[in-house]
């Protein structure tokens, strides 16, 4: 058996979260990416990046979730706050999951959803 086919790495694994910040700080547009699976024991990333959005100068955040697999109530606390505390557009496509996170909570009227990252950037 080959040793390497058997070691995953976190390009391997796409339901391990991972956050990435797409814009840098002279961007008025804070572009975050996100993608995996989000729930109490692995926000902490996510939570900083948003904080961090939030006391910048960016007119926007837009947060693409078009990656992310799964969110649990712990998410959308956080979503929902980010959202009272900075200008929070979210980036679909959602997968079905999340859709229905935000659907069933009805919070999908709440938070400003685009179809897509482009979408998001010039809502």
């Amino acid at each position: 058996m080959d040793h390497q086919s058997t070691q995953s790495s976190a390009a391997d694994a796409p339901d391990l979260p991972r956050v990435a910040l797409l814009s840098d700080a002279a961007d008025p547009v804070r572009v975050i990416s996100a993608a995996g699976a989000f729930d109490l024991g692995s926000l902490q990333q996510l939570q900083d990046v948003l904080a961090e959005s939030a006391g910048g100068a960016a007119v926007r955040t837009v947060l693409d979730l078009s990656r992310v697999t799964f969110g649990d109530s712990s998410l959308l606390n956080l979503l929902l706050s980010a959202h009272s505390e900075q200008n929070l557009v979210l980036a679909g496509p959602l997968s079905p999951p999340v859709h229905r996170l935000f659907e069933v909570t009805g919070t999908d009227t709440i938070f400003a959803i685009a179809p897509d990252l482009d979408a998001a950037r010039s809502a």
